[in-house]
């Protein structure tokens, strides 16, 4: 009990190695990789308990962090990256009951490091440290997870420019100024180069199809 050793518990840092493997890949495929990156032998339910055990903590501190937000005791906090980009993105995923859209969110500070692009030989500013966050949650409720990600991302007083990257979605563009703009800040909005793509090929078709016989 003192070394946190039995059938329900792991070690911490063994718990942390296993929850590591648990949210990359399938809990199975997990275990087989512990098994053969570390020599651990650990099914794929144990990777699951434990991995989701641990998301339920991380989980909790976070809707605590979204409540405070929610009572306006949670402000941008002090310092911060002049320049901060903003992520957000939903993708479909089938769970237990069918499909649902999972939103997502990176926030990462931007420069004053450099990044060249290999393929066009472009220059711009460098992503630093990201942090991340999902949810299955409505719109409004996602957009106040992303407010606490970005006051741990790099999103601070000092910030005065949040780049906002993100699909055609309009739940997202409908209140990405909303929650990250404010006095002293510029919301830069970009549709990012897929989905720009899809909409230029609509209207093309649109414009220039050959009319039906």
């Amino acid at each position: 009990a003192e070394l946190g050793l039995g059938a329900e518990t792991l070690l911490p840092r063994l718990a942390r190695v296993v929850c590591r493997a648990g949210s990359t890949v399938a809990f199975d495929e997990a275990a087989a990789q512990l098994q053969e990156d570390h020599g651990i032998t650990r099914g794929g339910e144990t990777v699951r308990r434990v991995t989701e055990a641990m998301g339920a903590v991380a989980e909790a501190a976070q809707q605590e962090e979204i409540a405070r937000a929610r009572r306006g005791d949670l402000e941008r906090p002090p310092g911060g990256a002049t320049a901060v980009v903003v992520a957000v993105d939903g993708c479909q995923a089938h769970l237990e009951d069918g499909w649902h859209e999972i939103k997502v969110g990176r926030v990462a500070p931007l420069g004053p490091a450099l990044h060249t692009d290999r393929r066009s030989g472009r220059t711009c500013l460098a992503w630093g440290a990201s942090a991340v966050c999902a949810g299955l949650e409505s719109a409004e409720d996602f957009w106040w997870r992303v407010y606490v990600t970005a006051c741990r991302g790099g999103w601070g007083q000092r910030t005065r420019r949040v780049v906002v990257l993100g699909a055609a979605a309009e739940w997202i563009w409908n209140r990405a100024a909303h929650f990250l703009g404010g006095p002293g800040l510029t919301v830069v909005e970009i549709v990012d180069i897929f989905h720009a793509y899809e909409h230029r090929w609509e209207a093309g078709r649109a414009v220039f199809a050959a009319p039906d016989a």
